[in-house]
């Protein structure tokens, strides 16, 4: 019983971590009493969220598997003709008699060099795992079967741990990226300021001491004078009694403020607060202009004013920069006005403020 409740552990272990299946492969093993146990998901490979992998004395034969004798493979061709590929216990005599699978391709090419010839099959939908005998081994004990029926529901509840897993783990890496993509700087922290998550823009601010800092793992504004302001605010929008955003601007030597914005996450995230820090003198993404062309209909020229105006240039200054005439820069607002719905150049600002942009990197 004792390797029994090793081997349940362990599928449930490797559930939550896959690189542990090799182990509760062979946890498995022993609770068998079988020399070796294999697993993979069937139509399903490793890069899908699949899993393909064996106990150490099958490891080199899964590949040489998984590229060609799995269509050879007359266990699994006699479970889909004679059982339908249904879920449920399998074992090989009664799918294909030793004296059978001693002619094929299949076992003389592939399992003899293994030392593998029977086997007991736990399936569930398209995961398979399975314990191997030799082939002059005896068939498989009842107790041995009924360890292997016992495992069966333990396979097939944590396979299902092991796919909603993956799902989540698919989803955590794209919000990553997006968040990355993103070029204004994003911190995820609890109420006491404690950094939980930050994207790329927000790790080069803090590698920068760019307006803020990290003072044991919690973001804390460079400027004494707003440190305090900074942390009240998120301690404010954490309290589900509060539960309200905020925002103020940090002075720089040079150039336009910071803009700090504090925005609470609601109750479900536990009181989880969203500081943005935004630079608006840090460089324009470089896609920026081709966005604006494609969300515009705008030409290489006018998206050009647009990133102009974008870096505070009047129309004289984006004149005298790229010289050409004023009254060039003026008849391409009227332009941009048209094809942007705006009628005034603060409201053309404006508009260009909200408009999403990627980063370099992302961009690539």
């Amino acid at each position: 019983m004792e390797k029994l409740d090793q081997a349940i552990a362990g599928l449930y272990e490797a559930a939550v971590e896959p690189v542990l299946w090799t182990d509760a492969l062979d946890r498995i093993a022993k609770a068998a009493g079988t020399p070796s146990a294999i697993v993979y998901t069937a139509g399903r490979r490793p890069e899908d969220g699949g899993i393909w992998t064996g106990s150490a004395a099958v490891l080199e034969m899964m590949e040489d598997f998984t590229n060609y004798y799995v269509d050879h493979d007359v266990w699994r061709q006699a479970l889909l003709k004679d059982f339908g590929g249904r879920p449920g216990l399998y074992l090989s005599d009664e799918m294909y008699p030793c004296e059978e699978l001693v002619k094929t391709e299949f076992y003389n090419d592939f399992l003899r060099r293994q030392e593998v010839g029977r086997l007991v099959a736990m399936i569930h939908e398209d995961i398979i795992v399975s314990v191997h005998r030799r082939i002059h081994d005896s068939c498989f004990e009842d107790d041995v079967v009924d360890i292997c029926r016992a495992l069966r529901p333990h396979i097939k509840r944590a396979y299902q741990l092991h796919d909603r897993l993956h799902a989540a783990r698919q989803r955590y890496a794209l919000l990553e990226d997006a968040l990355n993509a993103d070029p204004v700087a994003q911190f995820l922290v609890d109420g006491s300021g404690r950094i939980l998550h930050m994207n790329g823009a927000a790790s080069l601010m803090m590698a920068r001491r760019d307006c803020v800092t990290a003072v044991q793992g919690r973001l804390v504004a460079v400027s004494p004078s707003k440190a305090p302001v900074l942390a009240a605010m998120i301690s404010a929008a954490a309290r589900a009694t509060s539960r309200r955003g905020d925002a103020f601007t940090v002075a720089k030597e040079h150039g336009r403020p910071y803009q700090i914005v504090i925005a609470p996450l609601g109750d479900t995230h536990g009181g989880q607060v969203l500081v943005t820090v935004n630079d608006p003198d840090a460089q324009t993404p470089p896609d920026l202009g081709a966005i604006l062309q494609k969300l515009y209909g705008l030409t290489a020229a006018e998206a050009r004013v647009c990133l102009a105006l974008l870096e505070d240039l009047s129309p004289a200054e984006i004149a005298e920069h790229f010289d050409v005439s004023r009254t060039t820069v003026v008849s391409q607002l009227r332009s941009i006005f048209g094809k942007t719905e705006t009628s005034r150049q603060s409201q053309l600002v404006r508009l260009l403020q909200t408009v999403p942009k990627r980063n370099g990197r992302a961009a690539r």
